[in-house]
């Protein structure tokens, strides 16, 4: 019978081995482990050695523990979990990460996303974690508000996204984190369009840190404004104007399906310019330099198709299509 078979909860390694401690009791480890277990340890040779047992900080050349190789490893772990932590696989978290940092966006927004995809935005939720005292609620709809909360489970969020026309694109991939959203939402989406949805974003926390910290509350059409006119800055910083070199031809559809065209116009009383928002099948983001604005959204690649009361006739929007590539041209 061994001779410890029922250890205390200091369960020692000593305990576990045979009386002459030159092998493992087996007894005694099929008694506190599994099967599969027990076989593990059995396979762990038994060092016979009289030196005295201590401590040993894995993590060091020396192995002496410092407060600085500590507060190192625990980063390294935090940001391992993070960015292997989405997706079936660590490939698809290495896409997710690809895809964001090759963006056409300022590096600030890069950077914003990026917090918000390891949750270090400050939300009141994670402020509430590292023990401030605050209020826990949104100010638009005084629910908890989480980083998926600010972006799209708010009303106000919801708003300007519906305005967008994006809604249905976005919202078909909600998730409990940013994380888990981007990386559903990048699947059939394309570099554009990836890039004008976190732009929305962006825009959205502006908007909230303006309300939460200066009390302004900017209307949904003006921060529809503001994405229109931030994407419109983008495009321009990579090349002067598309307007010049932007070939002109009809939409052509290969099947029997009629071609898909809204156009939207949106005019703000505090902005003094007129936008126009045109969605098409097969166009992707355009814009034109000018007094107006004017985007082309590729439905077909995940956008919504929603209709609005100010869509207008087909034929009146592909009219205002042409009048506004002749008013670019001419600028």
């Amino acid at each position: 019978m061994s001779r410890n078979p029922f250890p205390g909860a200091h369960l020692l390694v000593s305990a576990l081995k045979s009386s002459d401690g030159s092998g493992w009791d087996s007894q005694i480890l099929q008694q506190f482990f599994l099967p599969h277990d027990v076989e593990i340890i059995r396979s762990i040779p038994i060092v016979q050695s009289n030196r005295v047992d201590e401590l040993i900080w894995h993590f060091t050349t020396d192995g002496v523990y410092s407060v600085k190789s500590g507060y190192k490893t625990l980063l390294q772990y935090q940001a391992h979990s993070v960015e292997s932590g989405v997706g079936s696989s660590s490939n698809d978290a290495a896409q997710i990460w690809k895809v964001l940092w090759s963006l056409n966006l300022p590096e600030k927004m890069k950077i914003f996303w990026w917090r918000a995809l390891r949750d270090i935005l400050p939300t009141k939720a994670n402020l509430l974690r590292k023990k401030m005292q605050i209020p826990s609620d949104c100010k638009s709809c005084n629910e908890m508000e989480t980083a998926m909360h600010c972006f799209f489970y708010c009303d106000f969020a919801k708003e300007i996204w519906s305005r967008l026309n994006l809604w249905q694109s976005v919202s078909s991939v909600l998730s409990d984190s940013c994380l888990n959203w981007f990386g559903g939402f990048i699947m059939d989406k394309s570099r554009d369009s990836v890039a004008f949805a976190i732009l929305v974003l962006w825009n959205i926390w502006n908007a909230r840190n303006l309300r939460e910290f200066q009390d302004v509350r900017k209307a949904a059409d003006e921060i529809v404004f503001d994405c229109v006119s931030s994407w419109e800055r983008v495009k321009s910083s990579k090349q002067a104007s598309l307007a010049n070199t932007l070939p002109v031809k009809p939409v052509v559809t290969t099947d029997n399906k009629a071609s898909h065209t809204i156009a939207k116009w949106i005019v703000s009383a505090t902005v003094n310019r007129v936008s126009c928002l045109l969605y098409s099948d097969e166009v992707m983001p355009i814009c034109f330099d000018g007094k107006a604005t004017l985007l082309l959204y590729n439905s077909t690649a995940g956008f919504a198709n929603e209709m609005h009361p100010l869509v207008t006739h087909r034929y009146q929007s592909r009219m205002y299509l042409i009048h506004f590539i002749h008013l670019a041209q001419k600028a």
